[in-house]
């Protein structure tokens, strides 16, 4: 029998898209993308299931067939959204051993390079645009984007930690030197945004129990 939740709302994005990210925070990739990609096929013009099918892809190294389908779906019916074409190209990128394909390398490349036309303010395009001209060792326009990736969005672990690597590539040490602290603070800010928030989820999760038990002090 199907689960209650697919009886009770059979054609509903929502709750697909809360299905998939409860998949996803248990670490069953595969029901995560397959609830979000089911989320899409009902509305395919839908930002949301494909803004979290991109989470799923910047975080995890997965991008399979049907996700790629998606996502080209998804920029195809909007060509003039920034991220649908972001998301299209890092799914293309994902793919095992893409960067030795030269076609795939220059569909990734167009992809980017609208994404970042279409709005000039998109970080995540120039960073991963920066990511795929350090594969290529092209360290000169990984430089210039990255550091754009990095002005954009100053708290970038990656764009810190990639523009250190490039930097090393082109021998200055201590460009490379300075990202590299710039990365480790990006992280250990990181780290200790992460610890708040878990601390908040417990606060809000035992504070109401314990306050009801008759020996905590009020």
């Amino acid at each position: 029998m199907a689960p209650l939740s697919h009886r009770l709302f059979p054609r509903s994005v929502r709750m697909l898209v809360a299905m998939g990210t409860a998949w996803y925070l248990r670490g069953s990739y595969e029901q995560a993308i397959n609830s979000l990609c089911d989320a899409s096929d009902l509305e395919p013009n839908n930002a949301t299931p494909h803004r979290f099918l991109g989470k799923i892809l910047v975080a995890e190294n997965v991008s399979g067939e049907r996700v790629r389908n998606t996502l080209k779906r998804f920029a195809s019916l909007q060509p003039e959204n920034a991220n649908a074409n972001y998301l299209y190209a890092l799914s293309l990128w994902k793919q095992p051993s893409s960067s030795q394909d030269a076609r795939v390398v220059s569909q990734v490349e167009a992809l980017l390079q609208k994404s970042m036309r279409l709005d000039p303010q998109f970080g995540p395009a120039y960073l991963q645009l920066g990511s795929v001209y350090s594969e290529k060792q092209d360290f000169p326009n990984a430089l210039l984007t990255l550091k754009k990736a990095s002005e954009l969005d100053p708290n970038s672990e990656q764009a810190h930690y990639r523009l250190s690597q490039v930097y090393r590539h082109l021998g200055q040490t201590e460009n490379a030197q300075r990202e590299m602290h710039a990365y480790r603070e990006a992280a250990r800010q990181h780290q200790e945004r992460m610890a708040r928030e878990q601390h908040s989820k417990q606060v809000f999760v035992y504070a109401p129990q314990a306050a009801d038990r008759p020996d905590v002090p009020k």
